[in-house]
């Protein structure tokens, strides 16, 4: 299969104390259809378990992660974008905002619902 150029980075919602990929994998697996693109999606690590910032570090990683290994997902990379819902939404303006502040290659956009 050839590879996407895209590649979608998604964080999921929960108010950062529920929730987890596989509870919104049937809304992925239609964005992933449909845009015809390898969607990774990161269960991070929930409060209080995990408290602030273990989930901004873990997603930031991933997306760190992601850019240089798309090929094992299936894309060039070319356009990585971030995206989710709720707490999720904040995780990718934060994850975003950092790359900037990082100097790491920034995300061809920012999906955020109801952030």
């Amino acid at each position: 299969r050839e590879l996407s150029p895209f590649l979608v980075v998604h964080f999921h919602g929960g108010g950062f104390i529920a929730q987890s990929s596989a509870s919104h994998e049937i809304y992925l697996r239609e964005w992933a259809r449909a845009l015809d693109a390898p969607i990774i999606s990161v269960d991070y690590g929930l409060a209080p378990e995990h408290p602030f910032p273990v989930a901004v570090c873990q997603c930031f990683f991933a997306y760190c992660w992601a850019r240089p290994h798309a090929r094992l997902l299936g894309s060039t990379a070319r356009s990585v974008v971030l995206a989710g819902d709720s707490a999720g939404g904040n995780l990718a303006a934060v994850v975003a905002l950092r790359a900037a502040e990082e100097g790491v290659a920034p995300p061809a956009g920012v999906c955020m619902l109801y952030p």
